[in-house]
């Protein structure tokens, strides 16, 4: 295969049908710079709407957008996996919002079981994304939001439905604490991923066979190919938020393959490497065929 024929993969991207391109340009987009597959993930309420969401059959109501826009996608010929989840931001913004703390809580956990139902029945492909906060946020919210996650990982395990994770980046600890959770209720590894990671937890992960999401930009990209000595249980994300305000705060999908073959051009990544994360990886993982 040569440089001009690699394929590349977005395993973490969100789209936005009303304050963004939507994921048919965006798969477009991607697909005409030789993107092959992507993942797309719904967004907080919020980013929809201007407004906070505490109404299961309201909230179920974005989730069915995201996944028309999701569909529309496949229109473009790249392969497509849809994800939804609810997002630990909304958490403890709809606590701090004012919502009492059990009202939250009861409103989380039907909602997610809802969705882990539509992963069920076949009308979404995975859960995500969903997790816990990194940032400092109240007891009784950090108490909810590791519930949601702990009956997630039952729900995931009873029906088969894969996972991406939104976590802290704590070395030594996320990893053995995420890799725990799962012992404890079943879950296999290769149903959940941990996203965004850092090059420190992808390694620890990749020792645990745990997969995660790696962020494209060059700079982390260069420092991550130089260092990890195989490409196993590891996955590229442009984790692309598509919204005028923040469009291409990380990167964008399109943009992926530019900033991979640039490092292939300067000898920080070979071609062996590429594929292996953007192809066989992202059939591994996301059971899908190039």
């Amino acid at each position: 295969m040569n440089e001009e024929k690699l394929i590349f993969s977005d395993s973490h991207a969100h789209n936005n049908p009303i304050k963004g391109i939507g994921a048919k340009k965006i798969a477009e987009k991607f697909r005409e710079n030789n993107g092959w597959f992507i993942a797309f993930l719904n967004n907080p309420a919020w980013d929809y709407s201007d407004s906070y969401i505490f109404d299961v059959d309201e909230y179920l109501k974005l989730v069915n957008l995201h996944m028309r826009d999701c569909k529309s996608a496949t229109e473009t010929g790249l392969k497509v996996k849809c994800f939804a989840g609810i997002h630990p931001a909304e958490i403890d913004k709809l606590a701090e919002y004012g919502l009492p703390t059990l009202k939250v809580r009861d409103f989380a956990l039907k909602t997610i079981e809802k969705i882990f139902d539509m992963c069920k029945e076949g009308l979404l492909d995975g859960i995500g994304e969903i997790g816990r906060q990194h940032y400092k946020i109240r007891m009784d919210v950090a108490v909810i939001t590791q519930e949601i996650l702990e009956s997630s990982f039952t729900f995931a395990k009873d029906y088969g439905c894969k996972i991406q994770l939104h976590l802290e980046n704590i070395k030594g600890f996320t990893v053995e604490n995420i890799a725990s959770l799962a012992y404890k209720t079943g879950l296999k590894s290769d149903q959940f991923l941990i996203h965004h990671a850092t090059s420190s937890i992808v390694e620890e992960a990749k020792n645990r066979r745990v997969w995660t999401t790696y962020p494209g930009i060059i700079e982390g990209l260069k420092s991550l190919f130089t260092t990890i000595r195989n490409p196993e249980y590891v996955l590229i994300e442009s984790d692309y938020v598509d919204s005028k305000k923040e469009r291409g705060r990380i990167t964008y999908p399109w943009n992926l393959p530019d900033i991979q073959l640039s490092l292939l051009e300067k000898g920080d990544v070979s071609k062996y490497f590429l594929e292996k994360i953007n192809i066989d990886n992202v059939e591994s993982f996301f059971d899908v065929k190039y």
